[in-house]
């Protein structure tokens, strides 16, 4: 875990952090701990972000010193962190009466990708931390699954390349009666449907469901399916004019996500085969938290471009809190390797969605 801030403003602040989090068992990482060697100083902290798994970010009054590059050491550990796909969680101190202008753009940039926590002390900001870390670490410990129009969190989940086990503790008993309904399509056979996780998307077939109870709320569910991952039929490979297959995926998500009308002379008709509907409307007006709503969101990214598109994989989403009815969205996608010799193709496109 990298702790980032002004450092002369919170010193007291990233001590108490450090100290703590120590003693509850993370490696700390901080660019007081980084002397020693032989990278410049500006290379040392940006390396030893780059080499975390989680970006602790502080923000009080001060900006810091200006880089050569624009900006201060501590927004560009929060660049290199967001380029980084670290984990995020950051803190803005309550009292913001004699933020510098600098600063203030700074939280408003970070405030833009990031629900942030608020702090006044050390003490009470370590508590935040802890309660907050803990919540990532149940994200990552129960990973979600979108199975046909159900989503819901596994406690586990087995994939072999053919064949899918899934474990896990639902407590919507409509859940429940979907699932069940997909184990029979008639000759013995589950229906197939598609299925999404946090880095695959394709089709299944479920072949077995058992539920128990658990309690009067909960039942315990063990799935199987039999699974086939990636585009069915090989995703779009028809050029349009001067635009590729991979140009054509990008245009109809921008239309979807963003409403870009697509460019001059782009047949509609041929967008529309494109899945031009916005992949995240169903999620629109829903009660989701933040975390759930980023989680679904990145299912449905992978189901649409994984698995109807065959793109290689969704490397990173980014959506912003919802912020008077809309969110800021960066996506990036390796996009389908048609050809062994071929350098696969990064996009990224970002945008306010709403």
């Amino acid at each position: 875990m990298f702790i980032s801030s002004e450092m002369r403003e919170l010193a007291d602040i990233r001590r108490v952090l450090a100290d703590g989090l120590r003693e509850a068992g993370f490696q700390v990482v901080m660019f007081e701990d980084l002397g020693g060697r032989d990278d410049d100083a500006q290379t040392a902290y940006l390396t030893g972000v780059a080499n975390s798994h989680i970006y602790l970010g502080l923000v009080g009054d001060r900006y810091g010193a200006m880089l050569e590059t624009g900006y201060s050491p501590t927004h560009e550990e929060y660049r290199t962190a967001r380029e980084h796909g670290l984990r995020m969680s950051v803190w803005i101190h309550a009292d913001d009466r004699d933020r510098q202008g600098n600063a203030r753009d700074f939280v408003q940039e970070i405030q833009t990708f990031n629900t942030t926590g608020s702090f006044r002390d050390g003490a009470g900001l370590l508590d935040s931390v802890l309660t907050r870390l803990a919540e990532m670490a149940a994200d990552d410990e129960q990973p979600w699954i979108k199975i046909g129009d159900a989503v819901f969190r596994c406690a586990r989940l087995r994939d072999d390349g053919q064949t899918l086990q899934v474990e896990a503790t639902v407590r919507d008993e409509g859940v429940v009666r979907y699932l069940s309904g997909l184990t029979d399509a008639g000759f013995g056979r589950g229906l197939e449907v598609s299925v999404a996780t946090h880095a695959k998307a394709g089709r299944a077939r479920v072949t077995g469901l058992v539920a128990e109870s658990s309690s009067r709320s909960a039942q315990n569910l063990t799935l199987a399916a039999d699974v086939s991952w990636g585009a069915s039929g090989g995703g779009m490979d028809a050029s349009f004019g001067n635009y590729s297959p991979d140009d054509q995926v990008e245009m109809g998500l921008r239309t979807g996500l963003f409403a870009e009308p697509p460019p001059d002379g782009f047949d509609r008709m041929l967008t529309g085969m494109l899945s031009t509907e916005d992949p995240l409307g169903p999620l629109d007006g829903l009660p989701l938290g933040q975390g759930t709503f980023e989680a679904v969101a990145h299912l449905l990214l992978v189901e649409r471009l994984v698995g109807e598109h065959g793109a290689s994989a969704v490397i990173r989403t980014d959506i912003g809190p919802l912020i008077n009815g809309a969110r800021n969205l960066h996506l990036e996608w390796i996009a389908r390797q048609r050809y062994t010799n071929e350098e696969p193709q990064t996009h990224i496109i970002q945008g306010r969605r709403g």
